[in-house]
């Protein structure tokens, strides 16, 4: 993959290159201290995926932003971001105007290779190397629709408006080295009675198929660390309902809950303020972004939603009508407190590298309502969530997924999809429709059903 940085600091400049460099999966191809520099290069250099500042002089990171966009598309860009309330603020206004992700930097860039710079490098090969792919992807993917799968027209909708500070509603007032070297899941001590082992790795026969076992099993052994670099890819599939779907849940969802990661702000800025106020379940989301990001980004959530948006807090009563964002940095669970579902923080280690984890939230959920749990894996890199899901499925809930055309990255999603557990897979714009058939049984608002690929 080929990659540019664009940085005013030379210290970063740098320190990236080497980073990139010291890749075999990636191209150090160009650099430039500012935008108008690096806007010329463009052509010369032909960049895969851009590492773009975020405050630079002469040309700011957005406008450089929109300037590559306008040259090429295609090209993937990844935001570098302060760690601050204004850096997580224009982080927001750059994934609406089409950047894929972004990073944010080390407080401290005195040690180069250790500590949180280590973390930084690991991230930033992480994410370079699985923007890269899903860009192939997408330029070669020629047989999805349009609509579904250019990205440009999927900035430009609904989502990006609102993410942008548009669309206001009207009932609302406007005020995340190599997988394969990853440590073992550590799942806090209490969850572990919930926890199945980790489901198999499919053959290539059987992802292709996408035929889940009947009945269900809980997988037990076999791990899915391998998603964790990439997208998985198990080609188009064309799904049949009554054949390739898990059978819906009989017990009534008490809880929905959604994972997300990469492309997960503009996917919920479409997804959560599609759903009505008067939704009769609580909900709870694990986005994984730093404290500072989930703050902002459940405000701005609950300024364009129809029903309340709030970051979880300790002792939440967990009420209908209400989306609770996991807290950068803490795990959110859910506890029971006599008939009342609760909202707990934990600072246990991160599990599959990630804190908050989809993972932890799904056993939770799991040991607090059983089986009476309708789960949405979104766009994400990775496999967290897959194991979570997998429990939820066995206690008898459904999980549905995110379609790879309209994810940013689908390696969540295309985790469950591989391990066989979901009831169904839809694009974006499908899911808020496909949510309200299950939970409140409006079959007219069910969204169409698709296969892997993004095939209708």
């Amino acid at each position: 993959m080929r990659v540019m940085v664009v940085d005013d600091s030379s210290t970063v400049r740098g320190f990236v290159k080497r980073w990139v460099s010291s890749s075999p999966d990636l191209e150090f191809v160009g650099e430039a201290e500012d935008g108008q520099i690096a806007l010329k290069k463009l052509k010369e250099i032909s960049p895969q995926v851009i590492v773009l500042d975020v405050e630079m002089p002469n040309m700011s990171g957005i406008e450089t932003l929109k300037g590559i966009k306008a040259i090429d598309p295609t090209i993937q860009v990844v935001m570098f971001s302060t760690l601050t309330e204004a850096g997580a603020l224009v982080t927001f206004d750059a994934l609406a105007l089409g950047a894929s992700d972004y990073l944010t930097k080390p407080t401290s860039i005195s040690s180069a290779e250790s500590g949180t710079m280590a973390d930084t490098r690991h991230e930033l090969i992480e994410k370079v190397t699985a923007l890269g792919r899903r860009r192939h992807s997408r330029i070669a993917a020629t047989m999805v629709p349009q609509n579904f799968s250019s990205r440009q027209a999927f900035e430009s909708s609904r989502a990006a408006a609102v993410l942008r500070g548009g669309l206001v509603h009207p009932d609302r007032k406007v005020d995340g080295i190599p997988a394969d070297t990853d440590p073992p899941t550590v799942v806090p001590n209490e969850f572990k009675g919930s926890m199945p082992a980790s489901p198999p790795v499919v053959d290539r026969a059987t992802r292709r198929a996408i035929s889940p076992p009947k009945p269900f099993r809980v997988p037990t052994s076999g791990k899915l660390d391998r998603f964790r670099a990439a997208p998985v890819n198990v080609g188009p599939v064309a799904m049949n309902r009554a054949e390739s779907v898990r059978r819906p849940s009989t017990s009534k969802a008490q809880l929905l809950v959604l994972g997300v990661s990469t492309g997960g702000p503009v996917a919920l800025m479409e997804f959560l303020p599609s759903l009505p106020k008067d939704f009769p379940i609580p909900i709870l989301v694990v986005q994984h972004m730093p404290a500072v990001f989930t703050r902002l980004l459940a405000d701005r959530l609950n300024q364009r939603s129809q029903m309340a948006v709030t970051e979880a807090k300790e002792g939440d009563r967990l009420l209908p009508g209400t989306a609770y964002i996991a807290p950068g940095e803490r795990h959110l669970v859910v506890k029971r407190d006599g008939s009342q579902l609760c909202a707990a923080l934990i600072d246990s280690p991160p599990v599959n590298s990630c804190r908050p984890s989809v993972d932890v939230l799904f056993n939770s959920a799991v040991a607090a309502v059983a089986g009476a749990i309708l789960a949405v894996v979104m766009t994400g890199m990775g496999s967290d969530g897959a194991k979570g899901a997998a429990a939820i499925c066995s206690a008898g809930g459904e999980v549905i997924v995110q379609d790879e055309a309209t994810s940013v990255v689908w390696g969540m999603p295309g985790a469950v999809v591989a391990a066989g557990i979901q009831s169904g897979i839809y694009p974006l714009g499908s899911l808020s429709s496909e949510v309200m058939s299950r939970v409140v049984g409006d079959k007219s608002r069910r969204g169409p059903l698709v296969g892997a690929g993004g095939g209708l």
